[in-house]
């Protein structure tokens, strides 16, 4: 860096003040001997400013995303080393109300590793040329050309090992004419030598030293192989990119067959950060980390970054290998997926094929190897994001329509407590609020076209989304209901939400122990939305970000929305009969034990099970005429009739359907099956695993 310092300043200092004039527009800046840049602060941070945003606009474009994202990291700073800047800015007043004004920023910098050049047109107006920026390293430059064009003069850049050019002309530089063009060609062509040939020095020190440490790990002393490499890195500062990756890649497997896996972890992770600054070797450099992290058994992130390896490796042999490590890793993780803390699974996305995310905000999952996790009916969808129930375990909820899931399940199920408790009449209500701005229907067309480096893939087709809005919700709930209970109040099995909720927990102690006649409950969005605004902003940059990889391209822009802004609430208004005149004690199911217990007692009870299950082995049901012998059976073995009826019940209906054939005489005996109730029951059949026509079997023969 010293030497490219010194050629800079020695270049620049060879002419006086009125040659540069003459060779230059005014803003060319260059560092003296010191390394110092001599700049206005504020046209460096001008600088500085237009870099980082023209590079972040177009890796934004280079990913598929149509607008700059704020969360993108600014890759260049106020100190950044610089040792010349130039700046050509030209201001252009339009003289047509037609054509808006523009400004025109060219600027060049020199660094320690090449050159950066880069070109905005900055205006408000249509017909924009598109902004640009290159970066050449001294490294690989072959040699300068400067030709002729017209008026004007080209700096024209061979490369080596490629018959890839770069051209720019001299405004770039700020020269003027041929001689100060010919300044500029002269003054980066002796920094180019200059780096190619102490590059050549030091790559042969460097090999000397590499079979020093190649023959100590030979010999299994890695420890001190280690010691040589932390040697050889701080004593060669400027070691060039091919000898960095050796260092990081040599020192990586050594703390690898050392057990050193935290050390490993951390020198890889600054091997990603070389890796992505020169865009070089990242491939390999995502495979070592996924590697380790499969060590430390985070499969989640280790198949995200064996996901990353894959999608920037170029080589099909690779590519292979690197697809094996992943798909290993993703079986370990569906094997493990319950271990995974629920925060790290809350948030999933089911995929034909695992693709990496860039914040890791949600769990890729693929369709044809799922764990042992539950969707609605209709569900998993591809490429749709679900979020974790609050309360069930191992259910997901479409994420997009989650709040109005979770508010109507939370609505029945404090509406089934209320009539568990011995409620007279039941009304439940709305305030309605922001629902005007809400769509009770969107359709989407979708084209998809994907043209990746693994596969190619060209459809179109169209997606209806039909999702429930507040509104539908709102009409879904709100309702007025009387009822007729003659049981004690007493509180049922199988609450989800009752465990959570102190309030429930108090209302049911005052009802079942005190004497409360009426009460006022209210539920609103916030109580049930588990992802924060926050939270969405940044599943949104990630979810766009995947649906390039996968090749989906939406015609209209899919955000997902946060309902907390959304102030709706549900009033529960409840009135409750008198305790005094509810004297019915529910019973609950009797339990396989208990029954086990009285099989012991009488052995009867074994011999009608064996003659029970004669009689349904062919239909599954009892007749008239089997129902006559084993009336007989019944009175002949001294057994009571609802001994009797309790083991026909376990040979005909399995535990999930008593539950259910329980639930719905509850539900019938309280009042008419309407739709609350219907809805209930089709909740209780998707929990016992019970088809549409099985639930009516249950209904009709559950007595």
């Amino acid at each position: 860096m010293s030497e490219i310092i010194k050629i800079i300043s020695e270049k620049f200092e060879s002419v006086n003040q009125v040659e540069l004039e003459r060779l230059f527009y005014p803003e060319v800046h260059a560092c003296d001997l010191n390394g110092n840049l001599n700049i206005p602060r504020h046209r460096l941070n001008r600088v500085i400013d237009v870099l980082n945003d023209v590079n972040g606009h177009m890796f934004m474009e280079s990913q598929g995303i149509d607008k700059y994202v704020d969360e993108y990291e600014d890759v260049f700073s106020i100190n950044h080393k610089i040792f010349v800047v130039f700046i050509n800015e030209y201001f252009e007043k339009s003289d047509s109300i037609w054509r808006e004004d523009r400004n025109y920023f060219r600027t060049t910098i020199i660094d320690q590793h090449g050159i950066i050049t880069l070109f905005k047109e900055e205006t408000t107006g249509t017909n924009k040329i598109g902004d640009t920026i290159d970066r050449i390293y001294w490294e690989d430059i072959d040699y300068l050309e400067l030709i002729e064009d017209d008026d004007d003069y080209i700096i024209l850049f061979y490369l080596l090992d490629t018959t890839e050019t770069f051209q720019f002309y001299i405004n770039r530089f700020c020269a003027i004419g041929f001689h100060g063009a010919k300044f500029i060609v002269d003054l980066l062509t002796e920094i180019s030598d200059y780096v190619k040939s102490s590059d050549q020095r030091e790559n042969d020190e460097f090999k000397e030293l590499q079979i020093k440490i190649e023959e100590l790990i030979e010999n299994d002393r890695l420890i001190e192989a280690i010691d040589l490499l932390e040697k050889v890195n701080n004593e060669n500062v400027e070691m060039n990119l091919n000898n960095y990756n050796w260092y990081h890649l040599v020192k990586h497997d050594c703390l690898v067959k050392l057990g050193e896996f935290d050390k490993a972890l951390k020198g890889v992770e600054n091997y990603i950060s070389l890796c992505e600054e020169f865009e070089s070797n990242i491939s390999i450099a995502y495979s070592l980390k996924g590697g380790v992290l499969k060590h430390f058994q985070n499969y989640l992130s280790a198949v995200n970054y064996f996901a990353k390896s894959e999608e920037n490796c170029e080589d099909s042999k690779e590519i292979v290998k690197i697809k094996k490590s992943k798909n290993d890793a993703y079986d370990i993780l569906i094997k493990n997926f319950g271990k995974i803390t629920r925060e790290e699974r809350k948030i999933l996305l089911v995929s034909k094929e695992v693709y990496s995310t860039m914040n890791e905000e949600f769990l890729v999952l693929r369709k044809d190897k799922l764990p042992n996790i539950n969707f609605p009916i209709g569900h998993p969808h591809l490429n749709e994001l679900y979020v974790a129930h609050p309360h069930k375990e191992f259910f997901y909820l479409p994420l997009n329509n989650s709040a109005e899931e979770l508010i109507l399940d939370r609505v029945t199920e404090l509406s089934y407590l209320l009539q568990c408790l011995g409620a007279t009449s039941l009304e439940i209500t709305s305030n309605k609020s922001d629902l005007k701005e809400e769509k009770s229907f969107s359709e989407q067309n979708t084209k998809v076209e994907a043209n990746l480096k693994v596969h190619k893939v060209n459809i179109n087709h169209q997606v209806k989304k039909d999702s429930e809005d507040l509104s539908d919700i709102e009409l879904k709930i709100s309702r007025t209901q009387k009822f007729k209970p003659f049981k004690k109040p007493y509180l049922p099995d199988n609450l989800v939400w009752y465990h959570s909720d102190m309030n429930w927990q108090k209302l049911v102690d005052q009802r079942m122990n005190g004497d409360i006649t009426s009460h006022n409950e209210t539920i609103s969005i916030s109580q049930v939305e588990s992802v924060s605004s926050q939270k969405m902003k940044n599943l949104n940059v990630d979810l766009r970000l995947f649906l390039v990889k996968v090749g989906v391209d939406y015609s209209e822009e899919v955000e997902l929305q946060s309902k907390s802004n959304k102030k709706l609430t549900w009033t529960l208004t409840v009135e409750f009969e008198n305790k005094r005149n509810l004297l019915e004690t529910h019973q609950p199911l009797i339990s396989e034990v208990a029954m086990a217990a009285e099989q012991s007692i009488n052995p009867n009870m074994a011999k009608y099970k064996d003659d029970v299950k004669f009689m349904i082995e062919d239909d599954g049901i009892i007749d008239d005429v089997e129902r006559k012998l084993l009336n007989r059976k019944i009175e002949n073995y001294g057994l009571t009739k609802e001994e009797a009826m309790q083991i026909e019940k376990d040979l005909m209906f399995t535990k999930g359907e008593l539950n259910y054939i329980a639930e719905y005489k509850i539900l019938l005996e309280e009042g008419e099956i309407g739709e609350l109730e219907r809805k209930m029951l089709e909740k209780y059949a998707k929990r016992y695993n019970i088809n549409e026509d099985r639930q009516k079997f249950l209904e009709l023969n559950g007595n």
